[in-house]
């Protein structure tokens, strides 16, 4: 899954410019809090999440997904973060959200929405049916990691994707999106925490600031 997720072909705005350093920082901090709190170490696993938050805000939806995948008890210390973050970024935009200097017009960003989680499963320019069938296929044969991807895109999805610009908001979602294919196409996946290892491995070693 690792490997895959290497080679995806939706990073390059994420990887090449420089201002889109915090989608990597985002992902590389929630991929770590992943693997540690696969390895039962839950501090370092809280680290990585202060981290990834404190990179951008699209990983405030991260004990959403532990509470989801290991149950209440396990979310509660990252739910303490998440409290903590809040007015931390009041002081910092002077809002609780928003800060982008747009409004948010819910048909767009339900389009933009559709239109992200398609995109990373086809090159650009494929017809968005074929894209929407493919992932249909997809969310019959692993729904939970394609709800994972749905659940990194719902911060980012009033923004947008126009061409190659917005593909950086694909960085985290298409980790879970690689793990969906994997399944798919390989029968049987492990658990997202079980396969962090491989995707820290990947970050760790340049392949996330170098190859995406």
């Amino acid at each position: 899954m690792a490997g895959w997720w290497l080679v995806w072909p939706c990073h390059g705005e994420a990887v090449t410019w420089i201002a889109a350093r915090s989608d990597v920082l985002v992902t590389l901090g929630l991929v770590a809090a992943l693997f540690w709190l696969d390895t039962d170490r839950p501090r370092l696993a809280g680290l990585g999440f202060a981290w990834a938050l404190l990179a951008k805000e699209s990983a405030w939806l991260f004990p959403v997904a532990v509470l989801g995948w290991r149950g209440g008890r396990a979310s509660l210390p990252f739910w303490g973060i998440w409290a903590l973050y809040w007015p931390l970024r009041y002081l910092a935009l002077g809002q609780w959200i928003g800060g982008y200097g747009a409004g948010v017009e819910v048909p767009t960003a339900l389009g933009n929405l559709a239109t992200a989680l398609i995109r990373p499963v086809f090159p650009w320019g494929t017809p968005i049916w074929l894209g929407g069938i493919g992932l249909g296929l997809l969310a019959l044969r692993a729904p939970r990691w394609v709800a994972l991807s749905l659940l990194f895109l719902l911060p980012v999805a009033p923004l947008g994707l126009t061409g190659q610009e917005g593909e950086r908001f694909l960085h985290l979602p298409s980790v879970f999106l690689a793990g969906a294919i994997a399944q798919t196409v390989g029968g049987p996946s492990p658990s997202v925490f079980g396969f962090s290892a491989g995707f820290v491995r990947v970050g760790c070693c340049g392949g996330t600031t170098a190859a995406g």
